[in-house]
């Protein structure tokens, strides 16, 4: 692929594509990717290989614990394919017996919308430019470098041309935090 064409929605991504956020994800091959399944051992309360047909065992005793405690639901997020949303879906309602699911990425209602900036993150209607002009942002738990790349690009161009305030409270301070200047607190 040579290029690819943003989408018409300039209030976003400035007609900019973000190949980052389409193309580099980089947990496939990250250092510190579990490449085997690790369970809780009882006795220590610590994680501890295991192997794939006791995992799987610890995993279907923990789902069925969770369902006859009525207690499933199921949240994937909204970047799924139709055929595994809807594959999830079956699992959900056939296996658990839940209809407790969710593949939003945004809210759907009014009513969620006013839930959500009143309990959750406080406003729900910031946009980038909104960003782009604050006199200070603060990152709580985010590296948007890596999660959020528009944002990213956001920040970094509102540092770089007016020496944007950002503060982060993360666990360090990634390379991206450094790149938009910001003040870390651990």
């Amino acid at each position: 692929m040579l290029r690819r064409l943003a989408g018409d929605d300039p209030e976003v991504n400035e007609e900019w594509n973000c190949d980052k956020g389409r193309w580099g994800f980089q947990y496939g091959t990250a250092a510190d990717r579990l490449t085997t399944p690790m369970v809780r051992d009882e006795k220590t309360k610590l994680l501890r290989e295991a192997s794939w047909p006791e995992a799987l065992a610890r995993a279907a005793e923990g789902l069925r614990a969770a369902k006859d405690a009525n207690g499933v639901g199921v949240l994937t997020g909204g970047r799924l394919t139709i055929e595994d949303a809807y594959a999830y879906s079956k699992f959900a309602r056939v296996v658990l017996g839940t209809n407790d699911i969710d593949f939003r990425a945004r809210p759907l209602s009014e009513e969620e919308s006013a839930f959500l900036a009143s309990n959750v993150v406080g406003a729900t209607d910031v946009t980038y430019a909104d960003v782009e002009a604050a006199p200070a942002v603060v990152l709580v738990g985010l590296e948007p470098e890596e999660e959020c790349p528009i944002l990213f690009l956001r920040l970094r161009k509102a540092y770089l041309k007016r020496k944007l305030p950002v503060y982060a409270v993360a666990p360090f301070a990634s390379p991206g935090l450094a790149k938009i200047g910001a003040t870390v607190y651990r």
